[in-house]
């Protein structure tokens, strides 16, 4: 094994979970002044990535008829 497959798996890592924090926090920030539309561009590209809490609000915006 080479070291370059750790190096490129702990890179992934970084660079998947950079950008999360920002734009799940924007579409948070969006839906509690009521910006749905807002927070659902915010969080159906992390949902469509695999983030686990915006599938999660992205559900409820749905669920609650706001999405």
């Amino acid at each position: 094994m080479s070291l370059q497959s750790p190096i490129v798996l702990v890179f992934s890592f970084v660079c998947l979970a950079v950008p999360t924090g920002a734009n799940f926090q924007a579409g948070l920030d969006a839906a509690n002044r009521e910006g749905y539309a807002t927070a659902l561009s915010q969080w159906r590209p992390l949902a469509e990535k695999g983030a686990p809490s915006a599938q999660c609000y992205l559900g409820v915006l749905y669920e609650k008829g706001r999405g």
